[in-house]
């Protein structure tokens, strides 16, 4: 169990962090008409490279825990790590709503976990 929770960490940390860098580095707006521009960065690079390997981690993670549960976890974890690393990173502003939508995730994630995490 230690060892899947760690996996999962790992995972979603690569995963959120290969979105904020390539958010940060790859997508360029402001073209004419509002298009928008993709640029080449070598940290587009290792933001891909991050992915691919979140994928592979993803893979390793589904079949070690039910799908009915690390699904879940992988949405809600994911989504909560890029909220909060947006935020820090890209200085978004997060919103009263936005922090509301964290706590229902939290209790989902708490909810879902209660069932056990075993295949």
């Amino acid at each position: 169990m230690i060892a899947n929770i760690a996996i999962f960490a790992v995972y979603v940390l690569i995963s959120a962090g290969a979105l904020l860098i390539y958010k940060h580095f790859g997508i360029e707006t402001g073209g004419e008409d509002g298009q928008i521009l993709l640029r080449f960065h070598m940290m587009s690079l290792v933001a891909i490279l991050g992915y691919a390997v979140s994928f592979l981690l993803w893979l390793v993670i589904v079949t070690r825990m039910k799908l009915s549960v690390a699904m879940p976890l992988n949405f809600g974890l994911v989504n909560l790590a890029v909220l909060i690393g947006a935020a820090i990173f890209l200085r978004e502003k997060i919103t009263l709503l936005q922090w509301a939508g964290v706590a229902v995730i939290m209790a989902g994630i708490f909810m879902i976990t209660q069932g056990g995490e075993s295949n």
